[in-house]
């Protein structure tokens, strides 16, 4: 009986150094996120995909948040209720995926899409001058993207995120911490929603 502590420490650090070689020897990441209903273990599932430090899980209830957008207003999350919301964040206007090419695709789906970025309300304003199709948001401090957990301590960009929220603000996917295409988008929502 006095052995069991030290076997039980010896079996825990051995699943540990089974579970983190891959990354301790350098080898390549899981594959790219692709939406699926199971869950078995060790598989990949769709939420907080590349980015395990993300606060925003699938199945949690979306924090709700109020900024000023790109249609010279206010807009609170929440009010956005009722469809499903494609919610993409970026740092700058400029890294926003080109939503507009696929807007039309994901509105047959009954899906807005949403951006935010870390912008002032100025330069998300002037961006209805070059006809953007997609509401955007205006997150200059950057507290938005830190509620969702896309911004480390000590940085001040906002890091990639695409989230895909139900009617009732559900996060059903979630991919943080890289870029994706607006085909990327359109795709996962696609394979999403239908697989709903």
């Amino acid at each position: 009986m006095r052995h069991t502590p030290l076997l039980m420490t010896a079996a825990t650090a051995a699943l540990c150094i089974v579970a983190f070689a891959p990354r301790i020897a350098g080898a390549p990441g899981p594959p790219p996120p692709q939406p699926r209903e199971s869950r078995e273990p060790g598989s990949t599932t769709p939420h907080a995909v590349g980015d395990p430090t993300a606060r925003i899980r699938e199945g949690d209830m979306a924090p709700d948040f109020e900024l000023d957008g790109s249609k010279g207003r206010a807009v609170r999350l929440s009010s956005l209720r009722g469809d499903w919301i494609a919610l993409v964040f970026a740092d700058r206007l400029e890294t926003l995926p080109p939503l507009g090419q696929v807007q039309g695709d994901l509105r047959k789906l009954g899906v807005r899409a949403v951006g935010v970025c870390r912008e002032k309300a100025s330069r998300v304003q002037s961006s209805v001058v070059h006809e953007l199709p997609i509401l955007i948001l205006a997150d200059a401090t950057g507290e938005v993207g830190s509620l969702y957990g896309l911004k480390p301590d000590g940085n001040s960009t906002i890091r990639p995120a695409f989230l895909l929220l139900d009617r009732r603000g559900v996060v059903k996917l979630a991919v943080t911490g890289q870029s994706l295409t607006a085909e990327q988008i359109r795709d996962l929502t696609t394979a999403r929603i239908k697989g709903v």
